[in-house]
């Protein structure tokens, strides 16, 4: 029986023994969702140690099986390990959604704000997200709200929905290929999984794919760059979240805090030059304009 998404827009104090798992509701991609941001046990203990009442609220759902966690995770396993006082309830913000996979983006935004700094493996799966349960959004929308580059998005998705396409075509001895995604039903059977990205990539305007061994030597050293520069982004990025916990004044002699922000911010400004040189359309040869028509 599909779970139903009810009405409910409110904040209370809900006792966590209540809260459902969101992968009791079966929602298409929840799994995206919940690996992308797996429990760290590490950050669990330091919320035990905190003070609760500095503690954001967790983010829920009313659906027809209960509220559903959506957000919170890390604090939920906090509370069950605090014994000083024993925690058993926490404040909740409930929302309500229309669809489930504004239920799904709602988990990946929230992971996205709140505690540890999201991953560049859960931007990709985010970015991934938004491309499958989103028609019609583009690479550079995408790119805003999951906080990377165009260029990143372009690669999250291919290198997703190559991984899924070669996943699909494996053979499972009945002579029927299994975990079949939707981004390949839906498409004529004539055409082949490189066909998937391929069309999709028209469709948003995006530059065609090169196939790998055909790059000149040139275009691959600059997606060499891209991936370079983006790791060391999300390094930088990584690293300021760690210094934050840091006392500040010590910071602010120091410079570190202010250095670093500089460092991201040329990063991500060239990243956004790379990005736009690797995508620059091609002029027109010669050859290639139309011959005026005699008079």
């Amino acid at each position: 029986m599909a779970v139903e998404l009810l009405e409910e827009d409110r904040e209370f104090t809900i006792n966590i023994a209540d809260l459902h798992d969101i992968e009791e509701t079966g929602f298409l991609h929840v799994e995206l969702a919940r690996k992308s941001r797996p429990i760290d046990w590490a950050h669990v203990e330091d919320l035990v140690h905190s003070d609760i009442s500095k503690w954001d609220d967790i983010l829920i759902t009313k659906t027809s099986i209960g509220y559903v966690l959506l957000g919170g995770y890390h604090r939920r396993e906090a509370a069950k390990k605090k014994k000083r006082p024993p925690v058993t309830t926490l404040h909740a913000t409930c929302q309500t959604f229309k669809a489930e996979r504004d239920v799904i983006n709602a988990v990946f935004e929230d992971n996205a704000t709140q505690g540890l700094k999201p991953s560049a493996q859960t931007k990709s799966d985010h970015a991934y997200f938004l491309w499958l349960a989103y028609p019609g959004i583009t690479h550079k929308e995408i790119a805003l709200r999951v906080g990377l580059s165009r260029s990143g998005v372009t690669h999250a998705v291919e290198r997703k929905a190559t991984k899924e396409a070669e996943k699909a075509v494996q053979p499972t001895g009945t002579g029927e290929a299994e975990g079949v995604p939707d981004i390949i039903t839906d498409l004529p059977k004539k055409e082949g999984a490189g066909a998937i990205t391929q069309k999709a990539r028209e469709e948003k305007g995006i530059a065609p794919v090169i196939k790998p061994g055909t790059q000149p030597d040139e275009e691959k050293q600059r997606q060499e760059i891209v991936k370079a520069a983006n790791a060391l982004s999300d390094d930088t990025e990584r690293l300021l979240g760690y210094l934050q916990k840091v006392g500040e004044d010590k910071l602010r002699a120091a410079g570190i805090t202010s250095t670093l922000e500089a460092v991201h911010k040329r990063l991500e400004e060239g990243i956004h030059i790379i990005d736009e040189v690797l995508h620059r359309p091609q002029e027109e040869t010669p050859d290639q304009q139309e011959a005026p028509e005699e008079q």
